[in-house]
This record gives structure tokens, C-alpha cells and sequence, in this order.
């Protein structure tokens, strides 16, 4: 809390990122010492001495995964067994450090529904772990090239449009270089700026999720496979961030929010209503106890969005984001109450997927700006995270800009008199 208090960075995302990161850190050490007992229940897959034995795994009650063993022949592949709380120090250290770093926990076996499970030879056939990895590296880079491109394009167009820089409001005329029909329409600006907020979002999370299996599965694996027992050179450590749009269009916002949007922080904030019902005694598949999970999620990741709106220098309104994703929770009971009063089960799957998506696109417009707003206030969109921009280089950017983006100062050493008050700040 002092943290959230006190500490302020002078770029806007930093200071979002400041704010968000502490929140989920109180929420995520509760998730795992307070709501669960992982010396006692968690196991993670790790790499074992030498014949591929892995325990296949299906979900129990709780969530957690019951070990069964499977046989898996696989050429130059090493073995895959579960691992509990191991009792040597430095194993210790290894399974900690990767039980608080995995959000979603694919090779855990709390991993969150949906997430591949430990993969096994169907026919008996050698399957080679680096001739699995290489094709997923390989998608993964070329998306990272993809988004890079995406950012630089968007980051063009949005840094000439005043609401991006926090300037100016939602309704505000739109540039110039708009095509007629949005700059002469409140509608359509209004439209293409909760687009390009909603673009931006997914391109920066893409940007930095897609170095995760480049780093760990095209790095770590190959040059230092001895740093760690978990099995980085797995291509089932490393699942899609995103769902499929046929997620949200059969299931409606519910599905947008459960299985489509990432699930980072699902576990960390299914957790804490997961253990009130238990204690409560209510059944987890009743109506009630379904509605309370979902509210309490949505509460706790309102919490942790105000709190990133909250460490921002800029005349933000946390409140705006919290209240964004209360109305997001209350919308999937509507819709789903609605949905289930009319019988929509019954219709055509395309009348149903038409009336799913027309739904989140309406839902969106009039929810959308009370995050959107704030996010462009709070200087999120003048973040850079590109180093080497081709089209500002070729003069699409503003007239001070080339194709060189990262400038001025990102640390400095800070010095306030006492030891533990000296030390490179992040400005």
C-alpha cells in the first residue's frame, strides 16, 4: 500500500504498470499462501533422469490436477515426471521461483481449464521435444514481427490525435486525415478510437507475451538447459495468450472475457471467492455461488486497474476503471439471465453468433470509454517500445522524429541520505 501511496514514475505506463503490478502482487502472494497450501498440493512437471514417464492429468474438485501415468516415447527427450515441494534448497528455490512466476500455470497441475495438458503419444510414435518446439518458435516470431509492425502503424496514426495524448475528449472533432466519414460523424470517431484503444491493448500485450516462448523455449532451452528442471524446451509451457473469436461469438461476453481475452490473472482472482464458498459451504455449480465467483473476479481486477489509474501523475479517475469492470460482470449475468429466459438455444448457431457479437460491439461502445478515457489520460498511448520505427523514419511521424525512437533518460541514481534510501530510480 505504501507503494500505491507514495511511488510515482514520470512516464504514464510506468506509472499504470506501478500501481497494477503491486495490487496483483498482494493478490497473487494471498492466492498462494493464504487461499491454497502449495508445499502440500502443488506439483509442476519437470524433467526427470532419463525414459519419458509423465503423469497425465485430469482435474479434480478443487481444480487440481490427480496424477496418472502415462507412458510417452519421445527420441532425445528427457524424463517428465511431477514434482511436489522439493526438500533440497536450491530445488526448492527453482519450484518457488517458477510456482510465483507462472500466472496461468501450464505446467502445473493447477493450470487454469482450457490450457493444453501434458501432451502423449496417441499411436506410439517417437516424438522429438525440439522438432515439436521449432514450428512454435517459429509462429511465435513471426507474430512478433507482425505486432511490431501493427505498434509502429498504430503509434503513427494515434500520435496525431490529440485524444490519445490525453488532450483532448472522446467526442472531440477527429484529425484531419481521417477519412470523411469519421471525421464528420461523432459516432464513427468515437467508434474508431475505442477500436485503436482496444488494438493497442491487444498489440502491447502481444508485444511482450510473445517473448516469453522466445526467450525460455528458443534461449533457455538451448544455450543454458541446466539453469532449470522445468522442461522449457516444452511446447505445452507455452499456450496462445488469446482464445479463438468463436469464443466470444457462441458464448457472448462471458465467453470475451473467460475464454477469449488472456487469462493472466484468472487464477489469482478465481482463487479468493473459490475458498469464501468453500468455507461457506455453498455449492460451486448453484446459481449464487457461480454469480458471487464472477462478481468478486471482476471487483478484484476493477481493484487492480484503479490502483494502476491511481499511481498515474495525470488527472485520472480510478474510479472509471473500477466501475468498468463491476458493469462487465453485471453484463455477462444480464446477458446470460436473458439469453437463458429466451431460449436462444434453439435458434440458428449463425442468428445466435450475429446476436453474440452485435451484442459485445453495442456493450462495448458505451462501456468501452470508461476505461479508454482513462487509459488515454493517463499517458498510456505515449509509451515507446519500439526502438527502430521504419515509418516515422520515413517521415510519417511527427517532424522531430526518425527512425532511432528510444531517447533521454530511463534511470537515475537516487540518493536521500540513508543505505536503504540510495539506488537507481526509474524515471
Amino acid at each position: 500500500m505504501y507503494t500505491i501511496h507514495v511511488v510515482r514514475f514520470q512516464c504514464g505506463a510506468n506509472g499504470y504498470g506501478n500501481g497494477l503490478t503491486t495490487m496483483w502482487g498482494v493478490l497473487w502472494s494471498a492466492t498462494l499462501l493464504i487461499f491454497n497450501d502449495p508445499q502440500g498440493t502443488f506439483q509442476r512437471v519437470e524433467k526427470g533422469p532419463k525414459a519419458l514417464m509423465i503423469n497425465q492429468s485430469d482435474s479434480n474438485s478443487k481444480g487440481l490436477a490427480e496424477p496418472e501415468k502415462t507412458s510417452l516415447n519421445r527420441q532425445d527427450a528427457e524424463d517428465l515426471v511431477w514434482q511436489p515441494c522439493p526438500k533440497g534448497f536450491f530445488h526448492r528455490l527453482d519450484w518457488t521461483l517458477d510456482l510465483v512466476t507462472s500466472f496461468r500455470g501450464p505446467g502445473w497441475n493447477w493450470r487454469l481449464p482450457g490450457l493444453p495438458k501434458v501432451p502423449k503419444s496417441d499411436n506410439g510414435t517417437p516424438l522429438s521435444a525440439s522438432h515439436l518446439l521449432q514450428p512454435m518458435l517459429t509462429s511465435y516470431f513471426r507474430s512478433f514481427i507482425s505486432i511490431y509492425m501493427f505498434i509502429d502503424l498504430f503509434k503513427v496514426i494515434m500520435i496525431h490525435d490529440p485524444y490519445f495524448w490525453g488532450m483532448a475528449p472522446l467526442s472531440s472533432p477527429a484529425p484531419a486525415y481521417l477519412p470523411p466519414f469519421i471525421v464528420h460523424s461523432t459516432v464513427c470517431t468515437k467508434i474508431y478510437r475505442l477500436t485503436f484503444s482496444l488494438c493497442g491493448v491487444l498489440c502491447g500485450l502481444g508485444f511482450v507475451l510473445t517473448l516469453n516462448p522466445l526467450f525460455f523455449g528458443g534461449i533457455i532451452s538451448r544455450y543454458f538447459p541446466s539453469i532449470t528442471r522445468a522442461p522449457f524446451n516444452e511446447p505445452f509451457l507455452y499456450p496462445p495468450q488469446f482464445g479463438s473469436p468463436l469464443d466470444f461469438l457462441d458464448r457472448g461476453l462471458a465467453g470475451f472475457w473467460g475464454k477469449w481475452w488472456h487469462q493472466m490473472f484468472r487464477f489469482g482472482i478465481s482463487e479468493p471467492s473459490r475458498w469464501l464458498v468453500q468455507i461457506l459451504h455453498l455449492n460451486p455449480r448453484s446459481t449464487f455461488a457461480r454469480a458471487l465467483q464472477l462478481l468478486i473476479a471482476f471487483t478484484l481486477t476493477g481493484f487492480m486497474h484503479a490502483a494502476g489509474s491511481y499511481t498515474q501523475f495525470a488527472d485520472t479517475r480510478p474510479i472509471r476503471p473500477f466501475l468498468f469492470f463491476i458493469v462487465q460482470g453485471l453484463g455477462i449475468l444480464a446477458q446470460t439471465a436473458v439469453t437463458q429466459a429466451m431460449g436462444t438455444r434453439r435458434l440458428p448457431r449463425w442468428l445466435r453468433r450475429a446476436g453474440n457479437g452485435l451484442f459485445i460491439l453495442v456493450w462495448a461502445y458505451y462501456t468501452g470509454p470508461l476505461l479508454a478515457d482513462d487509459f488515454a489520460k493517463g499517458g498510456i498511448w505515449l509509451l515507446e517500445p519500439l526502438p527502430v520505427s521504419l515509418l516515422r523514419g520515413l517521415g510519417l511521424g511527427l517532424p522531430q522524429e526518425g527512425f532511432w525512437c528510444w531517447h533521454g533518460k530511463w534511470f537515475r541514481w537516487w540518493n536521500r541520505g540513508r543505505w536503504w534510501e540510495r539506488g537507481f530510480a526509474v524515471i
